[in-house]
């Protein structure tokens, strides 16, 4: 059985992928839900180390 191939010339191309970071928008977004944002606990004293399934 004879086997063919094409042979293809082919570049390889090295891209350096830059880390950017979040958007200005999404960082003014946390920042305002971090000034609103109150925690209450909601549970009586003794029952908030209950996790229920």
């Amino acid at each position: 059985m004879q086997k063919t191939s094409t042979q293809e010339q082919c570049e390889i191309n090295e891209t350096v992928m830059i880390e950017e970071g979040p958007k200005q928008s999404t960082i003014d977004f946390l920042k305002q839900f971090a000034r609103v944002y109150t925690c209450v606990a909601m549970l009586p004293a003794g029952l908030e180390s209950i996790i229920p399934n």
